[in-house]
């Protein structure tokens, strides 16, 4: 059975997510933090004190699973939780500045390694392939709405 070019172009594109999943995890590990923690730190700086269940929802992650992301970030020193103001069965969580620094710390690193692993594209292919990935992206969310 042969494939379909959409078929190899999504076996490419998972391939090249791998790569770069790969490099800014290894650019994040060097600051204490892996690509996930390092996503639901940057989830948490862009929210605010917010609940853990509305986190988790937000990213699509099971309560309980999130829960133990939480517990090691605040383990680490990198989260923590707080007594909700109006809600006293409530917690929030939110990023210690610990955790402000250590992603402002990855950010350069996983901006090199995300760039690294581009270069063997021009910048008129790089913009290429941004125009196509985008056009499919908009298709998508169109899609979605109808």
């Amino acid at each position: 059975m042969s494939s379909s070019k959409a078929t190899d172009l999504a076996e490419a594109l998972r391939t090249v997510h791998w790569y770069m999943r790969r490099r800014v995890d290894a650019a994040a590990s060097a600051q204490g933090l892996s690509l996930a923690r390092a996503k639901l730190l940057s989830r948490m700086e862009e929210e605010g004190p917010c609940r853990p269940g509305e986190l988790a929802s937000q990213l699509g992650q099971a309560p309980r699973t999130l829960t133990d992301a939480l517990d090691a970030l605040e383990r680490d020193g990198f989260a923590e939780r707080k007594p909700h103001p109006t809600d006293r069965r409530a917690l929030l969580v939110s990023v210690t500045n610990r955790g402000k620094k250590a992603l402002r710390a990855i950010e350069e690193p996983k901006r090199l390694a995300i760039e690294n692993l581009f270069r063997a594209l021009t910048a008129s292919q790089q913009q290429s392939l941004l125009n196509t990935l985008e056009t499919i992206i908009k298709d998508q969310a169109n899609r979605a709405e109808d």
